[in-house]
């Protein structure tokens, strides 16, 4: 079978699961990590950033090499 046929027989048989149950056949669900405190952390880095104001961080392959091993 190749890949569009099996993507077309995947897809025939979502839409007929929604048509018979009137629903999504699965929950949909949203990675945890784009909370709304964590969106707000990340426009605020962003912001500090574009301004010039954010401090860099700096770390040498041997200081990453031995964070790693700790």
């Amino acid at each position: 079978m190749t890949q569009l046929n099996m993507t077309s027989v995947a897809i025939n048989i979502f839409v007929k699961k929604v048509t018979h149950e009137n629903r999504r056949p699965f929950d949909l669900k949203t990675d945890p990590f784009y909370n709304a405190s964590n969106m707000a952390e990340l426009a605020h880095r962003a912001k500090s950033f574009d301004s010039g104001s954010a401090e860099l961080i700096t770390k040498s392959m041997e200081d990453l090499e031995a964070m790693a091993n700790e």
